[in-house]
């Protein structure tokens, strides 16, 4: 059995379907495959809720042009529902997935799941590292999304990579990172 650890939640289409594309690819490879669901700094709600002047503009947007909109997430939920085998256990911590009943390998990839500055506090996050488990871990096409790693968190990035069994990422810069660390 393999646990993905991956972007799925967000309503995006190179999101949704790589997540489909590398869950497929395993199962073709003679492994069940199933997403962890864990949810993390991915809001797909319609309207925001923060306050702001850029919150107002796109919920005047979304008013707007709110039945497109819904009907476009309702695709979405659709499609993961039907096409996507997620955990019925959601996540919200790496504490939580501890927890999780145990896989023979633990996938990270692929999409931007390793760059940093797509978190709120502009770290790494573990779980896109799979440490919440010693089992066997692959990196299968993850992005860094940056050109370089952030002054101070190359050791933290070290520490991480040293549990992988095998290791690729998805663009040359990123490859390049992981030979530099």
């Amino acid at each position: 059995k393999t646990g993905l650890v991956t972007f799925f939640h967000i309503h995006h289409y190179g999101a949704v379907l790589q997540a489909y594309a590398t869950a497929r690819a395993v199962e073709c490879l003679g492994s069940a495959c199933e997403i962890f669901n864990y949810y993390v700094n991915q809001d797909n709600g319609l309207f925001r809720s923060s306050g702001g002047l850029s919150s107002a503009a796109a919920n005047a947007h979304t008013a707007l042009h709110y039945r497109a909109m819904h009907e476009r997430y309702e695709r979405f939920e659709d499609f993961a529902a039907r096409n996507l085998k997620i955990t019925e256990r959601r996540y919200g911590s790496l504490r939580e997935l501890e927890s999780a009943p145990p896989c023979d390998v633990y996938l990270s990839g692929s999409d931007q799941i390793w760059n940093p500055k797509i978190f709120p506090d502009g770290r790494f996050d573990p779980v896109f590292f799979s440490r919440f488990t010693a089992g066997r871990k692959i990196a299968y096409a993850p992005s860094f999304g940056v050109p370089r790693i952030p002054d101070g968190m190359e050791d933290t990035l070290r520490e991480y990579l040293s549990d992988f069994s095998h290791l690729s990422a998805r663009e040359a810069r990123g490859q390049a990172i992981l030979r530099e660390i």
